[in-house]
């Protein structure tokens, strides 16, 4: 696992306009000069984006090993926050939750009756039931006549 990963660092907008971006279908809202934490890959995902848009608005070149890139970032992603091993010591002490002993018994089935289940309807009086139904008719036994 790349610890690095887990890491939460910071992310400032450091454009002199407010900016959206959306991340996951939702919009992030940064003023200008604002600071937020974020897991790594969400603020590197951020950095790339304004990175994007303040480097057009400029007319410089945003290729990814650009200078101007590597300056940009540099400025836009913060310290660590919160470093990774703080993340995977808090996940250790997790604990498991605990339940309530639940009955070990379960209900016979000879002790469970049709009519008291919610899914069985008492057919009426004057509906047939397999005992009381005509034979069925056969059809497409016969021929017609030519």
């Amino acid at each position: 696992m790349n610890k690095e990963r887990l890491e939460v660092i910071n992310f400032t907008n450091i454009s002199e306009k407010e900016w959206t971006h959306t991340f996951g279908g939702k919009p992030y809202t940064f003023a200008p000069g604002q600071t937020k934490a974020f897991p790594r890959f969400m603020a590197e995902f951020f950095a790339k984006h304004l990175g994007d848009r303040i480097l057009l608005d400029a007319g410089k070149d945003f290729a990814m090993d650009s200078k101007d890139r590597i300056e940009l970032n540099k400025k836009i992603l913060g310290n660590v926050a919160v470093p990774a091993e703080a993340i995977i010591a808090e996940a250790d002490e997790v604990k498991e939750p605990e339940f309530e002993d639940l009955p070990k018994e379960e209900p016979k089935v000879e002790d469970v009756k049709l009519e008291d289940l919610e899914l069985y309807v008492k057919p009426k009086a004057t509906e047939a039931t397999p005992e009381t139904a005509p034979e069925p008719k056969k059809r497409g036994t016969r021929r017609k006549k030519a």
